[in-house]
């Protein structure tokens, strides 16, 4: 059933690659206008790419994308590949190019994604119902599959820490520690950050804890495979910008606000400056709700309530981690960010911790049991996250279900 449902997810998102354009909005054409002018022109700056974007600064005269020019620089890599064997350029056959590149960015990796929870949800959870329940979940249930369909790096984020994840829970809680699980969850980790800055508590608490178990095997294997995708972060970004700060973090500067720039004078959820309690609560549990759209995740916050009160619960550990995690990446995004991530459809910079909350909510399902009342919260939670997902998949830079409701009922008006 988990090969089933992982191969089932990669050709539901394959086949929706097949008949929406591959390049949707800003967001996806500013990593598309780098890798085509990686191959193309053999640099960073992105004047007259096929495609434009808001999401660039302008330094020296010249445009050049704000994403964080790692993964990008990846996947040009790929693209001159393809170029070489092919013959097919970006700019002319658009729709081959980006599809095969979608599909070894997202739908592969979302195949062995969905096959490596099934395998923690198989060696951790006893009950059958609550495996196949969490193991659906995983597939068809968030917005790792809803977000597969285009080129971005939170479903990158996901995964890679998935990844991590696996590797950590066979070296802490099955005691197989060989160097090849030190090697992938200390790359893993990384790589997380290198494509979600706010993952570094993910990646220090990570080490910190392997540091503890095996203090010896972290060194030689977890630290330098960490270096790995780190120093091509700062290599990349060093060709980028010339310094070592991505131009992410730079918002806050002109380089943001040259003449002409839609960062001037932004509008819609860009342009917000709601009270945090509100914008929290909106987040969470409103329009773009992490709770709301995504209601599984309500399964989740009892087994942290159990990790409270049962000192022998199984995998505390790993519950408590995943709550101080999910915990300082909420607050962070609390202070840090103001839109909700733009024309999105939930709250797209939580994303990455997904993985997180499916291995707590199967992991404690054995502790709240499989009474009737709970089966049919549950069946019902994954409908209406099935339906999110769904609703995502063609177009995730588009308003969700739940923020079009709102809005017919004028509770938002942007």
């Amino acid at each position: 059933m988990t090969w089933l449902l992982a191969i089932a997810a990669g050709a539901v998102i394959f086949g929706i690659t097949l008949r929406v354009p591959p390049v949707l909005c800003p967001n996806d054409a500013s990593r598309w206008s780098t890798i085509w002018s990686l191959v193309e022109k053999h640099t960073y700056i992105i004047d007259g790419t096929p495609w434009d974007s808001i999401d660039k600064i302008r330094r020296n005269g010249h445009d050049y994308s704000s994403k964080i020019p790692l993964l990008p620089t990846l996947l040009a890599g790929e693209y001159w590949l393809v170029r070489r064997l092919t013959g097919w350029s970006i700019a002319e056959q658009t729709d081959l190019v980006c599809r095969i590149i979608i599909c070894t960015v997202n739908v592969i990796p979302l195949i062995v994604y969905v096959r490596l929870i099934g395998q923690v949800i198989g060696r951790h959870v006893q009950s059958r119902w609550w495996r196949v329940y969490w193991l659906i979940a995983a597939a068809f249930g968030t917005y790792v599959t809803g977000y597969s369909a285009t080129l971005n790096d939170h479903t990158v984020g996901a995964w890679s820490a998935l990844f991590a994840i696996y590797s950590a829970i066979r070296i802490l809680y099955e005691n197989d520690r060989r160097p090849l699980h030190f090697v992938l969850s200390g790359l893993f980790a990384a790589f997380t950050v290198c494509n979600q800055l706010p993952a570094v508590f993910f990646a220090v608490g990570l080490f910190g804890w392997m540091l503890v178990t095996d203090w010896k095997r972290t060194l030689a294997f977890f630290v330098p495979a960490g270096a790995l995708p780190v120093i091509g972060f700062l290599v990349t970004t060093y060709l980028s910008t010339g310094g070592l700060v991505p131009y992410y973090l730079m918002k806050h500067t002109a380089l943001y606000t040259y003449p002409g720039s839609y960062w001037t004078q932004p509008h819609g959820t860009d342009a917000l400056n709601e009270p945090k309690q509100w914008y929290v609560f909106n987040f969470l549990l409103g329009h773009h709700g992490f709770f709301s759209l995504s209601p599984i995740f309500v399964l989740p916050l009892a087994t942290f309530v159990l990790a409270f009160r049962e000192r022998a619960m199984p995998m505390r550990g790993f519950v408590w981690f995943a709550l101080g995690v999910s915990f300082l990446t909420i607050a962070l995004n609390t202070l840090e960010t103001n839109n909700y991530g733009g024309g999105c459809q939930g709250f797209r910079y939580l994303i990455w911790p997904v993985p997180l909350w499916i291995v707590v909510g199967a992991v404690g399902a054995d502790a709240y049991g499989i009474p009737r009342w709970v089966k049919v919260l549950a069946v019902l939670f994954l409908l209406v996250s099935v339906v999110s997902m769904g609703w995502a998949t063609s177009n995730p830079w588009t308003e969700s279900w739940l923020s079009d409701l709102w809005k017919q009922a004028g509770w938002r008006n942007y």
